[in-house]
C-alpha cells in the first residue's frame, strides 16, 4: 500500500514524481522473492469513489523492463482490467519537465 511520492529540488531524479507503479515495482523486485505480488493501482475522484489509473509511457517502459506487465492491475467500474495498455500517455509531469504541448 502506498501513492505517487513527490520529489524536491535536490532530489537525484530529473523527475517532478515517483509514480506509484515505479514504487510498488521496486518493492515487489526486493521483497517478492517467489515473484507471487500482484499490483493495484487506482486514484480517488472528489467524492473518494475508485477511478481507473493505467500506466504512463515511463511506468510501462519499466513495468516491462523487469516483466512485470502482466501483474499490474486496475479497477474498471468494479471489474479489474490491466494498467498496461497499448499506446500510454506521456506523464502529466514529464510534459511539465520538457515544455511539452
Amino acid at each position: 500500500m502506498g501513492s505517487s511520492k513527490a520529489c524536491g529540488y535536490n532530489h537525484n531524479k530529473n523527475k517532478k514524481s515517483i509514480h506509484a507503479e515505479e514504487l510498488a515495482i521496486n518493492f515487489c523486485r526486493s521483497n517478492d522473492k517467489r515473484n507471487k505480488y500482484d499490483i493495484y493501482i487506482w486514484r480517488y475522484k472528489p467524492d473518494r469513489t475508485i477511478k481507473s489509473a493505467y500506466c504512463c509511457s515511463r511506468c510501462t517502459m519499466v513495468a516491462n523492463k523487469y516483466n512485470y506487465q502482466d501483474r499490474i492491475y486496475t479497477f474498471n467500474n468494479d471489474t479489474i482490467v490491466s494498467s498496461v495498455i497499448d499506446n500510454p500517455e506521456t506523464s502529466l509531469g514529464y510534459k511539465l519537465l520538457h515544455d511539452f504541448k
